[in-house]
């Protein structure tokens, strides 16, 4: 009797060995969700740093393609990791505060500035970029 509950317990842990691979394996897209939307915020905010007038218009309308985009193939994934929901919304919250500061700063007193897009182009993709590295290590 014990001799089966034994190998139930080893057959239970081996089903629970298979379902954990299964789940990392369909969860990757997370990773590159996240390191995707870490890329086109870094292109996008040093982009619209360096154009004027209605260029930035067209940009942004670019941009929100992107985030529905993005968006929508995230929300047709069936495999989440546990905890990804609370992870990407710390993302993306981190993400706008920056966002707002280096665009609100940089139209500001940092109109013409080179070095400022391009630190704050990394800036704003760094809440993806570590949430990306935070993913794959979950």
């Amino acid at each position: 009797m014990t001799e089966d509950r034994s190998m139930q317990a080893e057959e239970a842990l081996a089903r629970v060995r298979k379902l954990d691979a299964a789940v990392r394996r369909e969860s990757r897209w997370g990773v590159r969700y996240l390191a995707l939307y870490a890329v086109a915020s870094f292109v996008f905010t040093f982009v619209v740093g360096m154009l004027r007038g209605p260029a930035i218009a067209v940009a942004s309308v670019l941009w929100a393609a992107f985030t529905v985009g993005i968006s929508l193939w995230a929300a047709r994934q069936k495999v989440h990791r546990e905890g990804y929901g609370r992870r990407q919304r710390v993302v993306i919250t981190a993400w706008g505060a920056v966002y707002a500061v280096v665009i609100c700063l940089g139209s500001e007193q940092h109109h013409a500035s080179l070095l400022w897009w391009l630190l704050g182009a990394v800036a704003t993709a760094a809440p993806a970029a570590v949430g990306a590295v935070v993913e794959s290590r979950a």
